[in-house]
């Protein structure tokens, strides 16, 4: 399974682009650790799993996740919700159209 998908253009470039990502908003903060990371489970549901693409520890505040994405649709254009079409803009702020992967990796990893 894991050979195919090395084929297609889009898990391709994210493979390689999201460590890059991780290590640039590393720089961007200087409090800021990044940490690689593996499977979660939730032990009283193993049914629900998830595996974020880093964990982040921010001193000042608290830790957290980090989900990088890294979409080829917008590869030497501006990343927003023309480009990318998971992404919306809400009260002048772009982010995700659903969130609820976000929201699900961190009740499982809470």
């Amino acid at each position: 399974m894991l050979a195919k998908s090395q084929n297609i253009p889009t898990l391709k470039y994210g493979t390689v682009t999201e460590p890059v990502a991780a290590s640039v908003q590393q720089m961007a903060h200087k409090n800021l650790t990044v940490a690689e990371c593996r499977l979660f489970i939730l032990p009283e549901h193993v049914y629900a799993a998830t595996s974020p693409d880093h964990l982040i520890l921010l001193t000042c505040w608290r830790e957290g996740l980090l989900e990088v994405k890294c979409p080829l649709s917008a590869i030497n254009k501006p990343v927003d919700n023309v480009n990318v079409a998971y992404l919306q803009v809400t009260d002048g702020k772009t982010g995700l159209k659903h969130g609820s992967q976000v929201r699900y990796q961190t009740g499982v990893t809470d």
